[in-house]
């Protein structure tokens, strides 16, 4: 895992505000994309906006990259939000994408790196996430504004991760050209998604190399495994509207995602080559 703006002009009201936090399975993950501005040290402040990641040590951070911590272990791993330099050019890279980068796609940032470690195998993936403006129109052009970057997960979001003993400090992000031709999938929660990063695509290609992404573009409930799920969802549902004190929808993406992220694990067939 940028200043959360809450708006409140009416002709954003529908998509201004998307969802962007995150939650892992089992794995007690915890993520933030937070600079460290200080020396490395061996208690280093993660992110100062987030006072539960605070009791984590964390050894030699030299980065201002994500930290990854699974607190049962200690096991810290770092990922950058710019990818596929050095050793991580060899690894498989995932991208997860929703409209604000503060629900569904950092939730499945988190899930599916949980599914990785689990199976053994994290070291072969390099996994981020990002959004496509929060409902801004302009987010993908010059000077453009990209509503959540630069924000924390949705408290909500945390929240319901937190029920399932994950935490979560990741920091919001938009889409760049960058990403487009650096990771092998591309992978929205919705049509809405997809449909941005089509026309972000379509706006940079005419002053950026762009790869050819169509092929690397899918949706998230592509990779569902479960019958229940399949034959009802065809998109990951926006929880961030749902009405005050209700938590079913968060609690619904999680599930979701961490029945798709096995479904992707497989699909990737890396976990098949590991085991070769």
């Amino acid at each position: 895992m940028q200043a959360r703006v809450h708006a409140s002009v009416g002709a954003w009201s529908a998509h201004v505000q998307p969802c962007r936090v995150a939650a892992p399975i089992a794995s007690h993950l915890r993520c933030s994309r937070q600079p460290f501005s200080g020396s490395s040290t061996s208690k280093g402040r993660v992110n100062n906006q987030d006072a539960s990641f605070r009791n984590f040590q964390v050894q030699h951070w030299s980065h201002p990259q994500q930290v990854v911590a699974h607190r049962a272990t200690g096991v810290v791993a770092m990922a950058g939000a710019t990818p596929l330099t050095g050793q991580d050019a060899n690894k498989t890279s995932v991208l997860f994408v929703c409209l604000g980068n503060i629900c569904r796609s950092p939730s499945a940032e988190a899930v599916f790196k949980a599914v990785v470690e689990r199976e053994g195998v994290a070291d072969r993936f390099f996994i981020d996430s990002c959004g496509t403006g929060g409902g801004s129109s302009n987010w993908f052009r010059e000077n453009g504004f990209s509503y959540h970057e630069g924000d924390k997960a949705d408290s909500r979001m945390r929240a319901a991760a937190q029920r399932r003993d994950m935490y979560l400090t990741s920091i919001s992000r938009p889409l760049t050209p960058d990403d487009l031709n650096k990771f092998d999938y591309i992978i929205g929660m919705d049509d809405m998604n997809l449909e941005a990063i089509r026309r972000a695509a379509g706006y940079w290609g005419g002053k950026h190399k762009i790869s050819d992404f169509e092929g690397k573009t899918s949706k998230m409930t592509q990779y569902l495994r479960s019958d229940k799920f399949k034959s009802k969802y065809n998109e990951v549902p926006d929880p961030y509207f749902e009405d005050a004190g209700k938590t079913d929808g968060f609690d619904l993406v999680l599930d979701l995602l961490e029945d798709a992220c096995e479904g992707l694990l497989h699909k990737t067939g890396v976990k098949a080559e590991a085991q070769a």
